[in-house]
């Protein structure tokens, strides 16, 4: 969701710069009977082409300021295992919260709540998975990251289904994402 907004701005920056750029005719068409039809078109073009390339400035600034801030809280956490040992019994807060209440939850809220989780802490800690690889070598990552990766894919299907308007089928996925979570945490924790 953080990185949302910059994607947006970029898209439609792109978008607009692109219309824009294509308003500009040719000077051999101008003495054609087209000659009207560019007119209007041209005296837009200048206007949307900055527009577009402001908007694309925008979005890209906007998305180096989000890595940095993700970059920066990485950094407090130290290595990636440190950040991983941390995050992840989090992570499995709050999907045990969202489970323990799905029931009363309205979709828009669950939707909201997964959305924390996947473009938060899971966020945090997938960006890591190299070093994490590095740092803890493959068996010892794949047995831990494989309950995570499980659990990630559930809660996107739980968010999908609840999109859709069938909630009571997507939350049938949430007791799956916290058992694999609990395991994920059992194998950091044997590590």
């Amino acid at each position: 969701m953080k990185a949302l907004l910059p994607n947006i701005l970029m898209t439609v920056g792109f978008c607009l710069g692109t219309v824009g750029a294509a308003g500009f005719h040719s000077p051999a068409l101008s003495a054609s009977s087209l000659e009207d039809a560019t007119a209007s078109t041209e005296s837009l073009a200048w206007p949307l082409l900055l527009v577009g390339f402001a908007l694309l400035f925008a979005g890209f600034t906007l998305s180096r300021v989000v890595v940095d801030k993700l970059k920066s809280a990485e950094d407090a956490h130290g290595g990636a295992l440190d950040l991983l040992r941390a995050k992840l019994p989090v992570i499995l807060g709050h999907v045990v919260s969202i489970d323990e209440s799905k029931e009363t939850l309205s979709d828009q809220e669950l939707l909201d709540r997964i959305d924390d989780i996947l473009t938060g802490d899971f966020l945090l800690v997938a960006s890591r998975n190299d070093e994490l690889t590095k740092e803890m070598g493959f068996e010892n990552f794949a047995r831990v990251w494989e309950g995570v990766a499980v659990a990630e894919r559930l809660l996107n299907r739980t968010w999908s289904m609840t999109a859709d308007g069938h909630k009571q089928l997507g939350i049938l996925e949430l007791p799956k994402a916290r058992m694999n979570l609990e395991s994920s945490v059992q194998a950091l924790d044997s590590i």
